[in-house]
């Protein structure tokens, strides 16, 4: 089984949902 360190996860999850959060707000 392969262990992924969950704070990566939480990282991208994070700066994908400011992106999307940013690419909003620009709109």
């Amino acid at each position: 089984m392969e262990q992924k360190p969950i704070w990566t996860f939480k990282q991208s999850e994070k700066s994908g949902y400011l992106g999307f959060l940013m690419h909003n707000v620009k709109d």
